[in-house]
């Protein structure tokens, strides 16, 4: 019971006192009661045993409390160790113990048993048990004669197979071993009670064997009452078999629908009954499926576009589709029987013999299709596209072959014509001086015609898979590129737009390009096909004529390319030289008006101290003179006109200012490392941006908060720094933009208390030991709406914007990261609060 425990005896749990009433159910009790006790040490010792163990055990209560050994090494041989694990499982589990086998007695006797026993764990630890051992020896004998008389009765089954082969039931016996039959059988005397099942039985309707020797047959089939039953057993006597189909219960309340065939048998002059019963749920689930299959197939063949067909090895049509009158002309009675071929093209005899001979030749399950013509009924020919599959017997034999055949001569007449519309399309695109393209969603080129070669001197293998704007001459590339951009984002037409491209050779080519946008079924956008001609010559003879007015031209094309670069100065999209370039241009002609305004000033209080002066020597004025005056508002224009020079001064002071902020922020053409001050970077990107600062019709003017810590200089690349404030800044004027909180028309207790605010905060981090500055660490913090997880992961992404088509080209923040991360060696991070704001924080080394 306990292997490898040390078994001892206690005396410490003494029988406990029962009174008379108890003492007389325990004695009523067909077995020994007994209490034992696991200790903590792993000993056991019995405190309890009823009378009875003496005549269950062959040994005595006291003697088995003084030495529990001699109970515990009672077991056999062969069922001690099925013992020992079942004690094991029980203690380890605290569930009831079950377990039945033989016990040797002391004196030699062999008695079979069954231990029943409750384990419960003690506050101390120890595990009480409470249980009761029964004597099952008459039991197991006569299951051991119910199994002989079951073996006999199978050996007599045996012997008179020889017997019984002439009728289908005594075949049916020979068939099925019983036990290891798939079928469910039961063994049952004439009252229809279950003497003896199989596993499958128990298996298919989920009772124990133990189970069903309780029932009859009418416990699971409602159908089969005692009195119905009494009836069929007549008639099974007489008939000797006979089968039916009915529905049994299953433990778990189901109903399933069975087959059962009932055999009569007579053996010691007792009758019985076998009943093979098996469950056809699949086999009426099949035949089911096979109804609707056949069914639907039925109707997919009498309603189906395409002609179905069979043919015979001999390739004479068995059958034929109802359709094949509305596609073809004939009945289907004219078609059956009469040879395939006699319907086929001669010229497309061979592709139909060729397939239906390797359909017949080969073994392999394989479909063949084919093309060929077919003749109507009015004697034109049709184009069919035909499957043909074979259909084979057991030996592979082909018995026929399905035919599925489509009228296709829609498509294949649509297929020639496109093709001589190809060809039309190709000797046009070969003739013409035009060159022809397309590109697909991304810009790429997926075709160009040949005439490239005579337009830029490259041939189409060399243009294929670049972008359209790579040939694109560097000078007007950026305008090129926003108006197709725009025009791609919008998927308009391009319409007559005018680029210049660089040829092979390195000149300039003018072209005026032309272009349609093209989708797929779905509408889905598939990018562009278009024409781009050679208007060099006419853009010459244009420039010609625009020479009589080149100096008017000159100075509008000049203004305009100015205006230009200060709106892409303003996007961000071009720095360095051009901004510095217009902070220089406009500084000296700032300079010279700034300087000759005091000038401008004398003179001008010469000329009114003058003008005085002839008021004060004259007494009489000319009416002329007079009149004059009055006109002008002289009185007014002495009196407004210093105020207007000051007025004048002030603004070019301001100019001047904005000038030195450009250029303090555009430093892209310094190519090496400079000592700089940040600050002065930072308050340059803000002087800037102070127009996007102020307050617009939708929220308050954004507050910038600057909280400079004393910083040194640091060696940087000023102007792409300059560039990064700008990037990050700007973002977050969009952010407080198209954040709803600022509305001003919201208010809370009648005050709009939401404040846009930009705060810029610098430091310096220490090193650690030394504590001398290592590193200026910027941060840069809006409250506008802040970012999702998701937009803040793909932040510096290269071309990820959240921002609408034609508002932000998603490379600014790219480019910051590769700003701050590989020209500087220094860190950029983004943190994100959606709803809260956002916050830029720059790590950038003192030095290089």
């Amino acid at each position: 019971m306990f292997e490898g425990i040390e078994i001892a005896m206690h005396n410490s749990h003494p029988s406990r006192s029962l009174d008379s009433r108890l003492e007389r159910i325990i004695q009523s009790v067909p077995g020994v009661i007994f209490q034992c006790f696991q200790h903590l040490d792993n000993s056991v010792s019995f405190s309890f045993l009823s009378a009875d163990c003496r005549a269950i055990l062959g040994v005595s209560p006291e003697a088995i409390r003084a030495d529990a050994r001699l109970l515990l090494k009672m077991p056999h041989p062969d069922d001690i160790d099925e013992f020992d694990r079942s004690v094991a499982v029980s203690a380890a589990q605290l569930t009831l113990w079950d377990w039945e086998g033989r016990l040797i007695w002391p004196s030699g006797k062999v008695k079979w048993v069954k231990w029943r026993a409750v384990p419960e764990r003690q506050s101390n630890g120890e595990i009480l048990w409470d249980g009761l051992i029964m004597d099952i020896t008459a039991r197991v004998s006569a299951e051991d004669t119910l199994q002989q008389a079951w073996e006999e009765v199978e050996q007599e089954v045996e012997q008179r197979r020889a017997e019984l082969k002439q009728t289908r039931e005594q075949l049916q016996l020979t068939q099925f071993p019983l036990e290891r039959s798939p079928d469910a059988i039961f063994f049952m005397n004439d009252r229809a009670d279950f003497l003896r099942v199989n596993q499958s039985a128990c298996q298919i309707f989920g009772y124990s064997p133990s189970d069903f020797l309780s029932m009859s047959l009418s416990d699971i089939d409602p159908n089969f009452p005692d009195s119905t039953w009494q009836q069929y057993w007549e008639i099974l006597k007489l008939e000797g078999s006979f089968t039916l189909k009915s529905f049994y219960r299953q433990n778990n309340g189901k109903t399933l629908p069975v087959e059962v065939s009932l055999k009569y048998l007579k053996f010691n002059d007792t009758e019985y009954s076998y009943a093979f019963v098996r469950d056809i749920r699949d086999r009426e689930a099949t035949e089911q499926a096979i109804r609707e299959s056949e069914a639907k197939f039925r109707s997919m063949v009498e309603n189906a576009n395409d002609i179905i067909y069979l043919l015979t090895p001999d390739s004479l049509f068995s059958y034929v589709s109802p359709n094949w009158s509305d596609i073809l002309g004939h009945s289907p009675a004219e078609i059956q029987g009469q040879p395939h071929t006699l319907f086929v093209h001669p010229e497309d005899l061979y592709i139909c013999q060729e397939a239906m001979a390797k359909i017949v030749t080969t073994e392999q399950k394989q479909q063949f299709k084919i093309e060929y013509r077919i003749k109507h009924r009015n004697g034109t020919w049709r184009w069919h596209t035909s499957n043909l599959s074979p259909v084979r017997n057991s030996s592979g034999r082909v018995l026929s072959v399905v035919g599925i055949a489509r009228d296709i001569t829609d498509r294949v007449l649509a297929k020639a014509a496109l093709q001589e519309s190809e060809q039309r399309f190709r000797n046009l695109v070969e003739t013409t001086s035009d060159w022809i393209w397309e590109i697909n969603s991304e810009g790429v080129y997926t075709y160009v015609s040949p005439q490239i070669s005579s337009v830029l001197g490259y041939s189409p293998q060399e243009v294929l898979g670049t972008t359209i704007f790579n040939l694109k001459e560097t000078e007007n590339k950026q305008k090129t590129v926003g108006v197709i951009k725009e025009k791609f984002a919008k998927q308009e037409p391009l319409i007559s737009i005018e680029n210049v491209s660089l040829h092979k050779n390195g000149h300039s080519i003018v072209l005026e390009t032309n272009g349609v946008p093209f989708f797929d079924r779905s509408k889905n956008f598939q990018g562009y096909r278009g024409i781009d001609r050679d208007i060099t010559e006419r853009k010459q003879a244009e420039a010609k004529l625009r020479q009589q007015a080149k100096d008017l031209k000159k100075a509008l094309r000049k203004l305009k390319k100015a205006q230009m670069k200060l709106v892409q100065s303003e996007k961000m999209s071009s720095l360095g030289q051009t901004v510095a370039g217009i902070a220089h241009e406009i500084n000296n002609p700032i300079c010279f008006i700034h300087g000759n305004l005091s000038h401008a000033r004398d003179y001008i209080f010469d000329i009114l101290r003058l003008l005085k002066a002839y008021e004060s020597e004259f007494d009489k004025i000319p009416d002329r003179i007079v009149k004059i005056g009055q006109e002008i508002d002289l009185e007014f224009i002495k009196e407004d006109l210093p105020n207007l020079l000051s007025s004048m001064e002030v603004g070019t002071e301001r100019i001047r200012e904005i000038v030195l902020s450009l250029r303090n922020f555009s430093r892209l053409d310094e190519s090496a490392k400079k000592k700089v001050d940040l600050h002065s970077g930072i308050d340059s990107t803000l002087m800037i941006l102070s127009s996007r600062l102020r307050e617009t019709l939708d929220r308050p003017e954004i507050k910038v908060v600057r909280e400079y810590g004393i910083i040194p200089e640091i060696e940087c690349f000023a102007g792409q720094l300059n560039q990064v404030f700008m990037n990050i800044i700007s973002n977050a004027i969009d952010a407080i933009d198209e954040s709803k909180k600022f509305d001003k028309n919201q208010t809370v207790n009648g005050e709009n208390n939401l404040i846009p605010v930009v705060r810029i905060t610098t430091e310096v981090i220490l090193k650690s030991r030394t504590q001398i500055p290592k590193k200026i660490l910027i941060r840069i913090k809006d409250n506008g709406m802040g970012m999702t997880e998701s937009v803040k992961s793909k932040i510096f992404d290269p071309f990820f914007t959240t921002k609408s088509v034609g508002k932000g080209t998603g490379m600014g923040m790219s480019i910051s990261y590769q700003i701050i991360t590989e020209k500087h060696r220094g860190k950029l991070r983004c943190q994100s609060i959606l709803g809260q704001g956002t916050e830029f924080t720059i790590e950038i080394p003192i030095t290089s």
